[in-house]
């Protein structure tokens, strides 16, 4: 996922590479870029010429982060999808953690570090955290951080939703199918370029009306099965 990452998403895509290496021989790279206006997307293009197994998306606009895991998601192309930032605060040397994925399964990483949060974005992170366990019933440590799905899982799940919940939509809608939620930690890295888009508590208001529509898909999904 990138967004005005010029200075990082070089570092990130070798980082990547380097751990599926380790992990298959059959995997792509994909980069989703949202819009970008600082150099971003002629740098994808060179990753790209360099390196045959990445491919990229290009938003016309800033759509958000929603529209960006969308683009991931429904057009992966493996067994397997994993979402990662352009901006090199998830290790992906995490993904050595993981031994197995059973098929019934998704992998959840949670932060082990939020010493670079403000006090008031651990206070929103807590808030979504207890609106997520007593509106939708989702027990999650960490619902906006990395995770790992069954591209199969996705397409049966079917997410609507455009907005930054389409994560809690599809761990809802996995969790109601009967799919294991395996929660693993990971680190969180300082950002070394740029600056965080973080949050607000006009964001939270926001995210919070659209709970409602998640609710309402998660009723309207339960009954069409």
């Amino acid at each position: 996922m990138c967004f005005n990452e010029v200075n990082s998403i070089g570092s990130v895509v070798k980082a990547v590479a380097n751990i599926a290496e380790q992990i298959t021989t059959d995997y792509e790279i994909l980069i989703v870029d949202d819009g970008s206006t600082d150099g971003s997307r002629e740098k994808i293009q060179e990753i790209a010429l360099e390196n045959s197994l990445v491919r990229f998306i290009f938003h016309q606009g800033n759509a958000g982060i929603g529209q960006t895991l969308r683009s991931i998601y429904l057009n992966a192309q493996k067994e397997l999808v994993a979402n990662i930032p352009a901006d090199g605060q998830f290790d992906p040397a995490d993904y050595l953690k993981i031994k197995d994925i059973p098929e019934n399964s998704f992998i959840s990483f949670f932060r082990k570090e939020n010493s670079y949060y403000t006090l008031k974005r651990n206070l929103l992170s807590a808030l979504n955290y207890y609106f997520n366990k007593f509106f939708l019933g989702i027990t999650c440590n960490d619902i906006n951080w990395t995770k790992v799905y069954y591209t199969a899982d996705i397409q049966l799940a079917a997410p609507v939703l455009q907005s930054s919940l389409i994560e809690t939509e599809l761990c809802a809608k996995l969790l109601f199918l009967k799919r294991n939620m395996i929660e693993i930690e990971s680190h969180y890295l300082e950002r070394k370029f740029g600056t965080s888009k973080g949050s607000s508590f006009f964001i939270l208001i926001a995210v919070m009306r659209e709970m409602l529509k998640v609710k309402l898909e998660l009723i309207r999904f339960k009954r069409s099965l």
